[in-house]
Order: structure tokens, then sequence, then C-alpha cells
């Protein structure tokens, strides 16, 4: 959502990337079944479809709805990374004080 408003999306551009990240990563776990890998495909795919769809529906040029798209899937990614990453440090912290004398 945050990559597609800083690209200049609408507010109903933002909600659409949401919306299609949620059915993109669904979608995509089904059709890639690659563990994970479909699912962030899927995801990243989804909301640059669907922030792209709306905005082209409401009248932005070409290049503005791509645009808004290219930064609503890369938004996607970067935010999933960041998820990721936070989660493998807070695993790493309660694995290590787990077992700390």
């Amino acid at each position: 959502m945050h990559g597609a408003k800083r690209a200049g999306a609408s507010w109903h551009g933002s909600i659409a990337a949401i919306a299609g990240a949620v059915a993109g990563a669904i979608i995509g776990t089904f059709l890639i079944p690659v563990l994970f890998l479909g699912t962030v495909l899927g995801a990243c795919i989804g909301a640059g479809l669907a922030t792209w769809s709306l905005e082209l529906s409401r009248g932005r040029k070409m290049e503005e709805s791509v645009r808004c798209a290219v930064s609503a899937g890369l938004g996607e990614l970067l935010g999933i990374t960041v998820k990721v990453t936070v989660g493998i440090i807070i695993w790493l912290i309660v694995a290590v004080a787990a077992f700390w004398p």
C-alpha cells in the first residue's frame, strides 16, 4: 500500500494493492507450487495488477498507472522481505535465550 501511495496512486489504488496482494498470494500459491516462491510472486504481481487496473480505469495515463503498479509490487516485496528478516531475528533471539545458561 505504501509503495503505491508513494508513487502517486490514489487512495483507492492503495486499497486495491492490498486486495490484489491477498488474492495474488492465494492464486500464486496454487499456480507456482514452489515453497514460498509462488506466494511471494503472486502477492507482488497481484498488488501490481490490481493497482494498475484500478488506476487505469480511473482515468490515469498508462505510464502513471504502470509506475504506481511497479511501486506497489516492489513495496510488497520489500515489506515481505523486512517481515521475514525481523521474524528470523526474533526466532534467533528466542532460540538463544531458551538455551542460554
